[in-house]
């Protein structure tokens, strides 16, 4: 579909934009940062793999790892 093939670009220009960066401006987290977490977290409740898309997948770890996201998602019962 056209929404799937858009999502599919738009988390391909993602990754490339994370190349080699620990967070979306480089290596401080901001706030995008926290907006992304969530906003690319909904594309698991929507079945769309992220496995293509290796560095969204270790950011998407790092900021999981974070202390205050992982309590949050522990508090939510968001973690596998």
């Amino acid at each position: 579909s056209w929404a799937l093939r858009n999502i599919k670009d738009y988390l391909a220009y993602l990754d490339q934009r994370l190349s080699g960066k620990d967070y979306l401006t480089g290596k401080t987290f901001t706030v995008a940062d926290s907006y992304c977490f969530v906003v690319v977290g909904w594309a698991k409740g929507m079945d769309i793999p992220l496995t293509p898309y290796k560095n969204l997948q270790a950011y998407l770890a790092r900021v999981s790892q974070r202390p205050a996201v992982h309590k949050v998602l522990q508090e939510e019962g968001l973690l596998e």
